[in-house]
C-alpha cells in the first residue's frame, strides 16, 4: 500500500523520488509519534510481567500455606473451642444475669429515691450555715407528707 502512495504521490507530482521520499519519513515520523503517545501495550506488558515475576518470584507458595493454616484453625476452633465456650458461658452467665439485675434494682432505687428527694424539695437551695436549719412539713403532688430539716432561704 505504501508503494501505491510512493507511485501516485510520483506521477501527481512529476518531481521523482525526492519528494515522496520526504512524505514517507513523515509518514512514518507521525506513525512513530502516534504510537508513542497513545499505544501503551509495550508499558502495559512490561508492567504485567514484573507483576508477574514479583508474585511467583517472592512470595512463592505463602499464600497457600496460610491458607492451609488457616484451615486448621478454623479446624481447631470448630472441634474443640466451641465446645469450650459454650460450658464456660453455661458456668457463668447465670451469675453475669444475677449481677446485672442486682445493678438493675439498684439504679432502680436510686431513681426511686432521687424522685422522693425531688418531691420534698422542689428547687431546693442549700445554705452553707447550719445555724439556719428550721423544720418544715412538705407534701407532694402524690399526697405523702414528711417533716424536714431544711435551709432558709
Amino acid at each position: 500500500m505504501l508503494a501505491d502512495v510512493n507511485n501516485m504521490a510520483a506521477a501527481a507530482s512529476g518531481m521523482g523520488s525526492r519528494p515522496v521520499q520526504r512524505i514517507q519519513d513523515e509518514v512514518l515520523h507521525v506513525n512513530e509519534v502516534f504510537s508513542r503517545l497513545f499505544d501503551h501495550r509495550p508499558f502495559l506488558r512490561g508492567e504485567i510481567e514484573f507483576f508477574k515475576k514479583e508474585f511467583e518470584e517472592k512470595r512463592g507458595d505463602r499464600e497457600v500455606e496460610q491458607l492451609f493454616r488457616s484451615l486448621e484453625l478454623i479446624t481447631e476452633i470448630k472441634e474443640g473451642q466451641i465446645e469450650k465456650i459454650v460450658n464456660s458461658s453455661d458456668d457463668n452467665l447465670p451469675r453475669t444475669i444475677a449481677d446485672v439485675q442486682v445493678a438493675l434494682h439498684m439504679c432502680e432505687d436510686t431513681l426511686d429515691t432521687e424522685s422522693k428527694f425531688n418531691c420534698f424539695f422542689p428547687g431546693r437551695t442549700a445554705c452553707k450555715k447550719e445555724s439556719r436549719k428550721k423544720c418544715q412539713t412538705y407534701s407532694c403532688a402524690t399526697g405523702c407528707t414528711r417533716k424536714v430539716k431544711t435551709f432558709a432561704r
